[in-house]
């Protein structure tokens, strides 16, 4: 059923903008998809894949998905890959892309009370990681 609907659904979304953020590697290629004004947080979505493949286009229905029925702006992020990037720079590029939801947040360019992370697989591990290394350096 999963498939059907995020594999299915190309949901529209009123602004797409793909762009980059400073990371600790380099450059991390990243997404947006807003769907309206209303939107209550940010979710910053990490595809799946092992670890070694995926993109932001083989996770782009989902977050179109998002966007549109959560009502939430979603930033996709294409982190690096294993077996040329090892870990932990899946987990630097998460960080970096937390730490540019907040400063955007801060400076309200994106409006928003909560940033939430969420992930397919691999992604979910990552956010996680994401989570628990905010956490380790007590940060919110």
């Amino acid at each position: 059923h999963d498939a059907w609907v995020f594999g299915g659904c190309d949901a529209p979304v009123d602004l797409e903008r793909s762009f980059t953020i400073d990371g600790q590697g380099g450059p991390v290629p990243v997404k947006t998809f807003v769907t309206n004004d209303c939107a209550q947080g940010v979710l910053i979505y990490f595809h799946g894949g092992a670890w070694v493949s995926g993109s932001l286009a083989s996770c782009e229905s989902i977050c179109r998905y998002l966007a549109r029925e959560a009502r939430l702006h979603v930033l996709s992020v294409d982190y690096r890959l294993a077996p040329e990037h090892p870990f932990p720079a899946a987990i630097d590029d998460a960080l970096a892309a937390y730490e540019h939801v907040l400063k955007d947040m801060q400076a309200a360019n994106t409006p928003g009370e909560f940033i939430a992370v969420a992930g397919d697989s691999a992604g979910g591990n990552i956010a996680a990681a994401l989570c628990y290394t905010l956490r380790e350096q007590k940060r919110r």
